[in-house]
Formats: C-alpha cells, sequence, structure tokens
C-alpha cells in the first residue's frame, strides 16, 4: 500500500515565531493526540491542523487545510505567528514537497 504523509515538525529552530503544526482531524474524524506526523492515503483529504503555540489556558487556534496527496510523498508545513502575543493570528507555511525514502511511487501503465 502507498501512502503520503504529513509532516508538521519544523525544521529550523532560528526564528521563535515559528512553531510545529498538529493535526486534529483528518475527513472529519478526530483524536490524534498531538500528532505532527500522519500517514494518508493518496487522494484528496481535509485536515483540521493547530499551531501548537497554545494560549494562556492551553487552548489551540485551528484551522482547515484541503490537501490532495499524491504516493510517496511527504508534504512539510509549520506555523509562523504574527505576533508573540496571541494564538489567533497565523500562517501556515508549506516548508517542501519531498519523495519519502524507501517508498516507491506505482508503476505507470
Amino acid at each position: 500500500m502507498q501512502w503520503g504523509e504529513f509532516d508538521g515538525q519544523r525544521k529550523k529552530m532560528a526564528d521563535p515565531d515559528v512553531y510545529d503544526v498538529i493535526v486534529v482531524a483528518v475527513d472529519g474524524r478526530a483524536d490524534f493526540g498531538g500528532r505532527t506526523n500522519y500517514r494518508l492515503q493518496p487522494g484528496f483529504h481535509l485536515l483540521q491542523v493547530a499551531s501548537s503555540k497554545q494560549g494562556n489556558h492551553g487552548e489551540v487556534s485551528v484551522i482547515p487545510l484541503p490537501i490532495s496527496v499524491k504516493p510517496c510523498t511527504r508534504y512539510s508545513f509549520a506555523a509562523k505567528h504574527h505576533s508573540r502575543i496571541g494564538i489567533e493570528n497565523w500562517d501556515l507555511l508549506s516548508t517542501g514537497e519531498t519523495l519519502m525514502p524507501g517508498c516507491e511511487e506505482p508503476a505507470k501503465k
């Protein structure tokens, strides 16, 4: 079985306003326990993702991420906050799309 992968772990720690991205729900199904990596079957999916930056009471800011997943592809993301105060004002940054090592795409006919 082939799959794609969502990767929400930030790669560079230099910017203090960049945070990991957490999978909250996939196609309406929740309960992912704060995972930053998730395997997805190829095709269209609607993810709900949150920045790992928490508010004063542990709350997080969730946004939708529609994504068309290709087999053997890792999609990397990070959360870029515009302010060090508050959790609401952030952008989802695409930080890369790479082929996954050891994964072979299905042969084309």
